[in-house]
């Protein structure tokens, strides 16, 4: 794995290429022991863990997600702004209720949430059904997702690859060991509909070390999360 350095440390040294460098040691333009101390210093740099990663690699992003307003209508046909329940964050694509708060809101649920379930059962006269209204192709929804995975370097690169391959971004993250080789990863993620999250689950799926991904209700994820909207700090998670 030392050896993946090289080209990096060639391009540092001011080479082309790691040839031009290994060329440069024979001539005797450059001592051996100078690439081994640069190979050193950079194995120090690189992350032993998922939690290291998700500390020093994730970027700060643009968010695209609103104040929580969500387009939708009655069975009657008439539009409303209401907001999302943070306990199971509805997308598009997904069955919904409203909740009508006390204060005369609208909390938006997925159908099979059990607090929209339970509050049907409790107050009927405040579940009404709903629908999504017109959507903006630029609004994002957030969403929470749970990876369990063999702990191991390079991971959270290869999984923040395939998020970004799906045009989704990474908004909070947080990781933990929970045994020795296993680690998990709780990502918040922009998406725009049910139809793109559930594709990259399968594809997340399929990444070498990845044991399962499900989405999770954002109490489920520890606090601290490291919010990377606004830069790297951490935010509770509820």
């Amino acid at each position: 794995a030392k050896l993946d350095r090289i080209p990096e440390i060639a391009a540092q040294l001011g080479f082309p290429d790691q040839d031009s460098l290994f060329a440069a040691v024979g001539y005797g333009d450059v001592e051996a022991s100078t690439i081994a101390r640069r190979v050193c210093e950079e194995e120090q740099r690189r992350p032993t863990s998922l939690a290291e990663e998700v500390q020093l690699k994730l970027p700060s992003i643009e968010s695209s997600v609103g104040a929580g307003a969500l387009p939708v209508t009655t069975t009657g046909g008439g539009s409303i702004l209401a907001r999302a329940a943070h306990c199971c964050n509805p997308v598009p694509g997904d069955a919904i209720s409203g909740y009508i708060t006390r204060g005369g809101g609208i909390a938006v649920h997925r159908a099979d949430c059990p607090n929209i379930r339970y509050r049907a059962a409790r107050e009927p006269e405040r579940v009404i059904s709903l629908s999504w209204g017109p959507l903006d192709e630029r609004q994002a929804f957030r969403v929470w997702i749970e990876v369990a995975a063999v702990d191991r370097r390079g991971l959270l690169s290869h999984i923040a690859a395939v998020v970004a391959d799906s045009d989704i971004n990474i908004t909070a993250a947080q990781a933990r060991t929970d045994a020795p080789g296993l680690a998990k990863l709780w990502l918040e993620l922009e998406v725009h509909e049910r139809r793109q999250l559930d594709h990259l689950l399968e594809r997340m799926r399929l990444v070498a070390d990845v044991v399962t991904v499900r989405e999770v209700p954002r109490h489920m994820v520890p606090a601290g999360a490291l919010d990377v909207s606004q830069g790297s700090h951490p935010r509770p998670s509820s």
